[in-house]
Protein backbone atom coordinates (compact mmCIF):
# COMPACT_ATOMS: atom_id res chain seq x y z
CA UNK A 1 0.00 0.00 0.00
CA UNK A 2 1.45 3.52 -0.80
CA UNK A 3 1.52 5.41 2.55
CA UNK A 4 -0.92 8.20 1.10
CA UNK A 5 -4.40 8.54 3.35
CA UNK A 6 -7.48 8.76 1.58
CA UNK A 7 -9.91 11.05 2.70
CA UNK A 8 -13.70 11.32 1.39
CA UNK A 9 -13.26 15.40 0.21
CA UNK A 10 -10.45 14.00 -1.80
CA UNK A 11 -12.14 11.71 -4.09
CA UNK A 12 -14.80 14.09 -4.60
CA UNK A 13 -12.67 16.97 -5.22
CA UNK A 14 -10.87 14.40 -7.99
CA UNK A 15 -13.63 12.79 -9.25
CA UNK A 16 -15.14 16.70 -9.64
CA UNK A 17 -12.21 17.33 -12.27
CA UNK A 18 -11.78 14.28 -13.32
CA UNK A 19 -15.52 13.95 -14.68
CA UNK A 20 -15.22 17.59 -15.50
CA UNK A 21 -12.23 16.63 -17.95
CA UNK A 22 -13.91 13.63 -19.63
CA UNK A 23 -16.87 15.88 -19.79
CA UNK A 24 -15.09 18.42 -21.83
CA UNK A 25 -13.50 15.40 -23.83
CA UNK A 26 -16.96 13.32 -24.63
CA UNK A 27 -18.19 16.53 -25.28
CA UNK A 28 -15.65 17.66 -27.91
CA UNK A 29 -16.08 13.77 -29.14
CA UNK A 30 -19.53 14.01 -29.85
CA UNK A 31 -19.20 17.80 -31.69
CA UNK A 32 -16.48 16.60 -34.03
CA UNK A 33 -18.15 13.33 -34.89
CA UNK A 34 -21.78 15.34 -35.38
CA UNK A 35 -19.63 17.43 -37.95
CA UNK A 36 -17.92 14.79 -39.72
CA UNK A 37 -21.61 13.26 -39.89
CA UNK A 38 -22.92 16.46 -41.56
CA UNK A 39 -19.73 16.88 -43.37
CA UNK A 40 -19.78 13.43 -45.26
CA UNK A 41 -23.52 14.06 -45.27
CA UNK A 42 -24.34 10.63 -43.47
CA UNK A 43 -27.02 9.84 -41.17
CA UNK A 44 -26.56 8.22 -37.58
CA UNK A 45 -27.29 4.98 -37.36
CA UNK A 46 -29.80 4.65 -34.10
CA UNK A 47 -28.58 1.22 -33.16
CA UNK A 48 -24.75 2.75 -33.14
CA UNK A 49 -26.45 5.95 -31.22
CA UNK A 50 -27.75 3.55 -28.80
CA UNK A 51 -24.77 1.69 -28.14
CA UNK A 52 -21.74 4.42 -27.66
CA UNK A 53 -24.74 5.74 -25.03
CA UNK A 54 -24.30 2.32 -23.52
CA UNK A 55 -20.62 2.38 -23.41
CA UNK A 56 -20.86 6.16 -22.15
CA UNK A 57 -22.36 4.68 -19.11
CA UNK A 58 -20.57 1.63 -18.64
CA UNK A 59 -16.71 3.46 -19.02
CA UNK A 60 -18.24 6.38 -16.56
CA UNK A 61 -18.92 3.44 -14.01
CA UNK A 62 -15.85 1.59 -14.45
CA UNK A 63 -13.61 4.62 -13.49
CA UNK A 64 -15.45 5.66 -11.03
CA UNK A 65 -14.93 2.35 -9.42
CA UNK A 66 -11.51 2.65 -10.49
CA UNK A 67 -11.15 5.70 -8.60
CA UNK A 68 -12.43 4.40 -5.65
CA UNK A 69 -10.21 2.02 -5.69
CA UNK A 70 -6.75 3.82 -6.01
Amino acid sequence: MSGHKCYPWDLQDRYAQDKSVVNKMQQKYWETKQAFIKATGKKEDEHVVASDADLDAKLELFHSIQRTCL
